[in-house]
């Protein structure tokens, strides 16, 4: 008789959201997320072999464009069509001190050739646009290295070496989750680097033959898979020096109280980058923190 695990690794999906939903209603929402990653995880192990076997390396597409080492980002619409707290955010990854890159929707193929099926199915809306610049930071990374910051990384000050040069991302605090234990907004790594080629990949084939998303966090749970699944991919990972996301959330959860400069000192001295969000429907307040971040005056 089939395992659960198994009946839901031939089924796909449907299988899953069908088992997943049951289980929602008997467990509670935590435990319930845990057991969506961890079925998310297994699922994918159809698809390692394939992984394994696939040697293809990523060069420059343009090898006059000297841009290896750079500072990356991502705003689909453009820049100039950006909120302001997106502005602002990408104004303060100049603190790095790197050649800064702003990609758009219309300038990606200057810099990278994403394979024809990853633009039919984001042009169809089949891949939506946070899982696009997933492929898309994958891509960049491997072929040039750099870091990757998320257009909602506000920079407070110069970040330390270990977070610029070489495979490195911000972890996940382990006590909160088991399955999801990176932050893929800020990712740095030399050109090449072989657990983000695996990376690029494991989500390139999973988007080559699904036509649906088995998870909102498929990219945080493939590290995992691929940590673990490849030889060496563990060693590189636990040799990343440990740094929680926790604390680079403090910006956004403040984002309405008023302004006190010793408390932003006190921010500043534990973290170099806050992990920010455009999205909020409250009124941000006059003097609030997020205030002067959408004025770009943060001291």
């Amino acid at each position: 008789m089939a395992s659960k695990t198994e009946k839901i690794s031939r089924n796909g999906y449907e299988a899953l959201n069908k088992e997943c939903a049951r289980m929602k209603t008997k467990y509670s929402e935590d435990i319930y997320e845990q057991l969506v990653q961890r079925w998310t995880f297994e699922y994918l192990d159809k698809y390692i072999d394939d992984v394994r076997r696939d040697t293809s390396v990523q060069l420059a597409k343009n090898k006059n464009v000297c841009i290896d080492g750079s500072v990356f980002t991502l705003w689909l619409q453009g820049i100039d069509n950006a909120p302001p707290i997106v502005k602002s955010c990408v104004s303060s990854l100049s603190r790095m001190q790197k050649e800064l890159l702003i990609l758009n929707e219309k300038n990606i193929s200057e810099y990278i050739s994403l394979p024809d099926y990853i633009w039919q199915k984001y042009e169809a809306g089949i891949i939506d646009k946070a899982h696009f610049s997933d492929i898309v930071r994958l891509y960049l990374l491997e072929t040039y290295g750099g870091v990757w910051a998320d257009a909602t990384c506000y920079v407070c000050r110069k970040p330390p070496e270990y977070m610029t040069e070489g495979l490195w991302v911000f972890k996940q605090n382990p006590q909160q989750n088991q399955v999801r234990t990176i932050g893929n907004w800020w990712i740095s790594s030399h050109r090449g680097d072989e657990l983000i080629r695996l990376m690029r990949v494991f989500l390139c084939t999973y988007w080559e033959k699904e036509n649906e998303l088995v998870h909102y966090f498929l990219f945080h749970i493939m590290w995992m898979k691929i940590t673990q699944s490849y030889e060496g991919m563990n060693k590189k990972w636990s040799q990343i020096y440990p740094r929680y996301t926790d604390t680079t959330h403090y910006l956004a959860l403040l984002k309405n109280e008023v302004f006190t400069p010793d408390l932003w000192d006190e921010m500043k001295s534990i973290t170099p980058v806050f992990k920010c969000t455009h999205h909020y429907n409250e009124k941000i307040g006059c003097g609030s923190y997020y205030d002067l971040l959408e004025k770009n005056m943060l001291p």
